[in-house]
């Protein structure tokens, strides 16, 4: 079939519009590279330590900013830490007249230039500052475990959680503000039969694996928190070569360690492949001791490759993900993130479970809702059924200082 002169030309025409205008778009695109937006452009923190600021330098600050091809900065007062040497002089208060000066000036210089200013509305990493009321600043769930014997009257008074920050706190040394969320009874509950993290290997994808290593580190807590710890001591590895669910593991070794601090090397079976890694916390050294600790696990390939380091324990790879990781002591210290990030001493190094195992709950007749029997000092009043039965009372209270310098 033959097109019709016209249609021909129209055709042509559409086509040539077409490409002219998908070159233009393409310089178009080029030249955005070559010289972004200012909408495109990075931008930066600006840090006013200790809120001290010198404004002609902050001027000088803002000029080589623009000059560098920023777009704009995130303002963040933060309170500075170090060598006291170096750590500038206190500036103004917070939002003081004196503050909100040294704002405008810069701001009124960064608007000239050119630069976009976000500021964040807080001094310091606090979630807030001292015009928040305790009510309703950062709260923490908090849980706490108690053992009784039904078949009786109950009138026991049940444990206050230890917050994991400080906080404000009121005449009785308890957090400004807390509240019961719920006290539960089960009775005889079950236990997991481990704690467990599974791992991501970096690099991503299947390896070849030839050892583990655990150490025990040096937690150095307080002597009353060291006096419900306890190093670990039975453990278990399994390896999948495909997902995380339970039955894509294999167990490859199960072993015990030695109590003392120190790299602990286990030899894994020749042929040991994957690509995730699943550790099971099985017992601990001391039975009495609820928490158990853990500084370090590293997995290693046939390079000698430690693939379960954290991006913390090596900036230079994104580092294993912790894909599933037991409830910690606190996340702060002691988190599960430390088991994997290269330092094995004190809080910010070793890792503590927050108690044993949690309870394996499939039988939801066995839970009973008491909440309704404890006062607000704590004390719970019940008639118990016949059994053994452990009371977990749930309490929201605050974990952090208002104070507005860190």
């Amino acid at each position: 079939m033959k097109l019709r002169p016209h249609f021909t030309a129209a055709l042509l025409a559409s086509t040539f519009a077409a490409f002219v205008s998908a070159t233009a778009a393409e310089i178009s695109l080029e030249a955005g590279f070559r010289a972004p937006p200012p909408a495109a452009r990075p931008h930066t923190y600006w840090l006013w330590l200790n809120g001290h600021v010198h404004l002609p330098t902050a001027m000088d600050e803002l000029k080589a900013m623009q000059a560098a091809g920023l777009g704009g900065v995130l303002l963040f007062e933060m309170g500075a830490r170090g060598d006291p040497a170096t750590i500038p002089p206190p500036g103004p208060a917070f939002l003081s007249p004196e503050w909100v000066q040294q704002l405008r000036a810069t701001t009124e210089q960064a608007r000239r230039l050119g630069l976009q200013v976000d500021m964040s509305v807080i001094s310091s990493w606090d979630m807030g500052g001292p015009w928040i009321e305790p009510k309703h600043a950062v709260m923490g769930l908090y849980s706490t475990e108690t053992v009784a014997t039904g078949g009786t009257k109950l009138n026991v008074t049940l444990p206050f959680p230890q917050p994991e920050r400080a906080a404000p706190l009121d005449a009785d040394g308890r957090p400004a503000f807390w509240t019961d969320v719920a006290v539960l009874a089960v009775r005889e509950p079950k236990r997991l039969a481990a704690h467990e993290f599974v791992l991501r290997l970096d690099p991503k994808g299947e390896h070849e694996l030839t050892a583990i290593v655990l150490d025990q580190g040096a937690p150095g807590a307080p002597a009353a928190l060291a006096a419900t710890m306890t190093p670990l001591r039975e453990f278990s590895v399994a390896v999948s070569k495909e997902g995380t669910r339970e039955s894509d593991f294999s167990e490859v070794l199960r072993g015990t360690l030695k109590p003392d601090a120190g790299a602990q090397r286990f030899t894994l079976p020749a042929g040991t492949r994957g690509r995730h890694v699943r550790l099971q916390l099985l017992s601990g050294q001391d039975a009495t001791r609820p928490r158990w600790t853990l500084a370090e696990f590293e997995v290693h390939d046939n390079q000698g490759r430690n693939l379960a380091a954290s991006h913390r324990a090596d900036q230079r790879r994104d580092g294993a993900l912790l894909v599933r990781e037991p409830v910690p002591l606190t996340y702060t210290g002691w988190s599960a993130g430390k088991v994997h990030d290269g330092l094995v001493a004190g809080s910010g190094g070793v890792f503590a479970t927050a108690g044993r195992p949690s309870f394996d709950l499939a039988d939801r007749s066995e839970i009973i809702d008491v909440t309704a029997q404890v006062d607000r000092a704590g004390r719970l009043s019940w008639d118990a059924p016949p059994g053994e039965w452990t009371i977990l009372r749930y309490v929201c209270l605050l974990y952090t200082s208002p104070s507005p310098r860190d």
